[in-house]
């Protein structure tokens, strides 16, 4: 195996289990911004590439530093995960992670997302370096910022913030915040091992379970209203809203089902690609 292949094949690793919230829905949003863009085709191209490079880097600084200070608890949930299985040593991983945070801040500045960037280098470290992600209420509101961030700073790459992206920018980190605990649903064992405090070990897996179907169970209303409703383009609109509404009420229907890890990936799963979808819908409907 080659060397690319090799380094290759670790980035996918250590990132596989993000992608569905990073580096799969963003391009999508940034199609959506650059449709209102002003340039000429290098100008665009290069702004592409850019914010290729800038979702990598975003993803892949924070799980190498996520994945570097929950070795432990990932031999119980992701056995998978490079440092689990010895593809990489610690100490490789870490080189890594200098290098990525050395060029994310760069590649931000370059692309006139500085601040962004900067920003999330300090979620990240709140996150994982003092233990953020172990206590639910941060951790729940590190994801929202870190969505916060990613679309808004997505978005600029392409084109100026617009009062309508500013609109999906916070609905979407909103979205996130509260019901980003659907995660938690499938790794109690590691968490507790761990010493995490999701909300399904603080409030019990039924209440947990509970709270969750009743924010998917409204989360379709909300995306109409505030994504859907004021777009000029009706029946695209009106398709998505439907399709929003389809996924997150089976969301809801699987939610019902316990004590099974797997069904509870696949349920999270499905959360993702509704997440996925909604940046779909995006270039139809701004």
């Amino acid at each position: 195996m080659t060397a690319t292949m090799r380094e290759a094949r670790l980035i996918i690793g250590f990132t596989r289990m993000d992608v569905w919230t990073t580096v799969i829905p963003m391009p999508f949003f940034f199609i959506a911004g650059l449709q209102h863009a002003d340039g000429s085709p290098a100008e665009l191209t290069a702004k592409t590439v850019g914010a290729i490079v800038y979702l990598w880097l975003f993803v892949y600084t924070f799980t190498l530093n996520n994945q570097l200070t929950g070795v432990e608890e990932d031999r119980l949930n992701k056995p998978f995960r490079p440092l689990v299985t010895g593809a990489v040593t610690t100490q490789g991983a870490r080189i890594r992670f200098l290098v990525t945070s050395a060029l994310f801040p760069v590649t931000g500045w370059l692309l006139g997302v500085l601040w962004w960037a900067l920003a999330w280098m300090a979620v990240t470290f709140v996150y994982n370096a003092i233990g953020g992600g172990r206590n639910w209420v941060i951790k729940n509101l590190c994801n929202g910022i870190g969505v916060f961030l990613l679309t808004a700073a997505t978005w600029q790459i392409a084109t100026p913030l617009t009062s309508t992206s500013w609109r999906w920018v916070i609905f979407m980190a909103s979205i996130v915040a509260i019901l980003s605990p659907l995660q938690d649903l499938r790794d109690v064992p590691g968490d507790i091992a761990a010493g995490r405090r999701t909300i399904p070990i603080a409030l019990g897996d039924i209440p947990a379970r509970i709270c969750l179907a009743a924010g998917f169970t409204a989360l379709p209303i909300g995306a109409y209203f505030t994504l859907y409703n004021p777009s000029p383009h009706r029946g695209w609109a009106l398709a998505a809203a439907l399709i929003s509404l389809l996924m997150s009420w089976t969301i809801v229907y699987r939610l019902r089902r316990r004590d099974d890890t797997e069904h509870d990936q696949r349920t999270y799963r499905l959360w993702e690609q509704w997440f996925t979808f909604i940046f779909i819908s995006s270039i139809v409907v701004i």
